[in-house]
C-alpha cells in the first residue's frame, strides 16, 4: 500500500489518538472486546467512522507488476 495524502493521514490518525485518550480511555462501556466495535451509548461513534473513511482515502493499493 502507498499513502496517497500523508498530510491527511496523520491529521485523521492525531485526531483518533485525541478522541480515544479523551473518551475511551474514561468510558465505561469500552474494553478489549468490544474495541472494535460500537460501545452502546457512544457519543462518538460517527466521528470515529468518518476519520476511517480518511484513512481508506489516503491509502492506495499498489499494483504489483508481473
Amino acid at each position: 500500500m502507498a499513502v496517497v495524502d500523508a498530510n491527511a493521514r496523520l491529521k485523521a490518525l492525531d485526531r483518533q489518538k485525541l478522541l480515544y485518550n479523551l473518551h475511551c480511555k474514561k468510558c465505561e462501556n469500552y474494553n478489549e472486546r468490544n474495541s472494535l466495535k460500537w460501545c452502546p451509548g457512544c457519543a462518538i461513534w460517527d466521528e470515529f467512522q468518518k476519520i476511517g473513511e480518511v484513512l481508506d482515502s489516503t491509502i492506495s493499493e499498489k499494483e504489483e507488476s508481473a
